[in-house]
């Protein structure tokens, strides 16, 4: 037996897809002692004493992983180009860089907006705070073919800050986001599909033996779904463990799940919320500042109310 051996023991019956894990070792690469599989380690920036590794474990598995140079390749790499963040089957376009206020222009967002695979660009991101942050500063802090780690900053006054920790691993379906901020009252985060990425479906984790769907409509400002720190209580009224976007003319899926809902702390009122919204023409500020009532109007037909506009939805 290998003393320095890492053992990893699958034992609750289930199998685990593909992932990038952390563990406590410097080597470049390991292999499994008994089947003689080969994984490529990356070595963390930030940790010397950490490395990435990408593996899988089938139901009842054990591996006994021992330091070993690797040859084999990286499946689904991660990679960074300028500021676009790809695997293969995502592509996010991040903030990367310094950034001061000067009046001309809001404050830059961790994530600009991101695709599915080759498809279309999709969301807008954008900081809805009631002062505006002064600066931020988007850095690499890990990089390689297994973990990409974007850190994000963005200050204002001296207890005014947001703060996300994203994480990009190769093959996997989603972008890890830790956040944590102090801001005030009402201040929001804000990813906004309109006009070609107006959704058309929503889709909801719930109490179900899978989810439901329901289809979109705009005629007045409606909350279809709240995020919250995991507790007993997770799935009642309009509350969900995640949700997901359908768009029109695509098989795009773009969600948000709560990966570790039990690790968040901080203000019972923080949730991520799903809303369907109408803005007066070039008022993103009737978005949430004026009264849903005043934004309604009823399906196109001849009571529909000429004096309301055409709102963005």
């Amino acid at each position: 037996m290998n003393p320095a051996a890492l053992t990893l023991r699958e034992a609750c019956g289930l199998g685990h897809e593909r992932q990038v894990i952390a563990v406590k070792s410097a080597a470049p690469g390991f292999r499994d002692e008994k089947s003689g599989r080969e994984f490529q380690a990356q070595a963390s920036r930030e940790n010397p004493a950490l490395a990435f590794v990408q593996l899988e474990l089938h139901a009842e598995e054990e591996l006994r992983l021992v330091p070993h140079e690797s040859t084999c390749g990286v499946a689904e790499p991660v990679a960074i180009s300028g500021a676009v963040i790809s695997n293969g089957r995502w592509a996010a376009e991040v903030f990367l860089g310094e950034w001061k206020a000067d009046g001309s222009a809001d404050a830059p967002t961790p994530i600009r907006r991101v695709r599915v695979k080759e498809g279309a660009w999709r969301g807008n991101f954008f900081l809805d705070t009631r002062h505006a942050f002064q600066r931020v500063r988007g850095t690499v802090v890990e990089s390689g073919p297994l973990r990409i780690v974007v850190l994000y900053e963005a200050r204002g006054g001296a207890d005014h800050f947001y703060m996300a920790r994203l994480t990009f691993d190769a093959a996997t379906d989603f972008i890890a986001i830790e956040e944590n901020f102090d801001g005030e009252s009402g201040d929001q985060i804000v990813w906004d599909f309109a006009g070609a990425d107006l959704p058309e479906r929503i889709h909801l984790l719930d109490s179900t033996a899978g989810f439901t769907s329901q289809e979109l409509h705009y005629f007045f400002d409606r909350r279809l779904a709240r995020l919250a720190c995991w507790n007993q209580y997770s799935q009642l009224h309009d509350f969900s463990d995640g949700y997901a976007l359908r768009f029109s003319g695509s098989e795009d899926v773009l969600g948000l799940v709560t990966l570790r809902g039990g690790d968040w702390d901080g203000n019972s009122h923080n949730f991520l919320e799903a809303w369907t919204r109408r803005w007066f023409p070039n008022d993103p500020g009737s978005r949430r500042l004026v009264p849903p009532e005043a934004k309604a109007d009823a399906a196109p037909s001849p009571e529909r109310i000429a004096a309301r506009p055409a709102n963005k939805c």
